[in-house]
């Protein structure tokens, strides 16, 4: 089990598996934008585009350091919260 050719090849192969499931997520949530596009109306996207500018003044204002703050560190707790998920995946799988 801890054969480093053995783990190398289990490595590669949940890379593999990795790389195939978000090229299969990334197909399903592109069909869903483009069907959430193709039935948007005007008053839904004017609402939508006013959501984000209202998003970007409160992140991305360069007077306010404090709510890119925020944003970086929800940011990191998404990644770290992604990771232990993963870990966990792999452990369950005996990659790890």
């Amino acid at each position: 089990m801890t054969d480093p050719a053995t783990i190398a090849a289990r490595n590669k192969q949940l890379i593999r598996e990795t790389i195939a499931g978000y090229a299969a997520a990334a197909e399903v949530i592109e069909q869903e934008r483009i069907e959430r596009l193709r039935q948007i109306t005007d008053e839904e996207s004017r609402a939508d585009y006013a959501m984000l500018l209202s998003f970007h003044r409160l992140f991305k204002n360069e007077s306010d350091k404090e709510g890119l703050e925020r944003l970086e560190q929800w940011r990191l707790q998404e990644k770290i919260a992604m990771r232990q998920v993963f870990e966990k995946a792999a452990r369950a799988g005996g990659w790890i």
